[in-house]
């Protein structure tokens, strides 16, 4: 059977990983759109910047052409976002395992954005999610501010719900400083 197949009109490459036990069907980009695709990517609101082994597996996932792996670390080595956000390395902390026994028992809250206005003037998103269940909603803010992250969490998902709490704000310091 050969790697390159048309499918639903798009050229294809067939891909198993080393252990070949996943086969992916990876889209053949032309020379024209392959900076796009890098820039859908790595660029996009959502996606947050990736570093470079996470952009190369992103591509690597859904597309193909011959230098997609150097042309896609000269654009993340070349991005002025990510070449901002290095900083000198540091150690990593030790991870302590955190057991939780109940749902809601502990939570975390993290907030993405800015993205682009929505039609309800929404600009960021606060995600939230139960260590236990693994739940997880997400509600949109207009701002990043304390007061609506707060009122967000408090009206929208702690209202909804009966339980002990005890929440773990990652980037969101700022919700403390409104609930204490």
């Amino acid at each position: 059977m050969g790697r390159l197949e048309v499918r639903q009109g798009l050229l294809c490459r067939r891909w198993e990983n080393h252990a070949g036990d996943c086969i992916t069907w990876q889209i053949i980009v032309p020379r024209s759109l392959q900076k796009e695709v890098i820039q859908l990517l790595h660029d996009n609101p959502t996606s947050g910047q990736l570093e470079v082994r996470r952009t190369m597996y992103r591509v690597q996932k859904r597309y193909y052409w011959i230098t997609w792996r150097r042309k896609v670390e000269r654009w993340c080595n070349m991005c002025k976002v990510c070449c901002s956000r290095k900083g000198p390395t540091k150690g990593k902390a030790k991870l302590h395992p955190y057991r939780v026994g109940i749902p809601m028992e502990r939570i975390a809250i993290d907030t993405l954005g800015p993205l682009p206005l929505t039609h309800r003037n929404n600009r960021y998103i606060m995600v939230v999610a139960d260590y236990f269940t693994k739940w997880v909603q997400a509600f949109p803010l207009k701002d990043q501010s304390a007061e609506t992250a707060a009122d967000t969490l408090l009206t929208d998902f702690i209202s909804h719900l009966a339980f002990r709490s005890k929440f773990i704000p990652i980037k969101t310091a700022y919700i403390h400083s409104c609930l204490d």
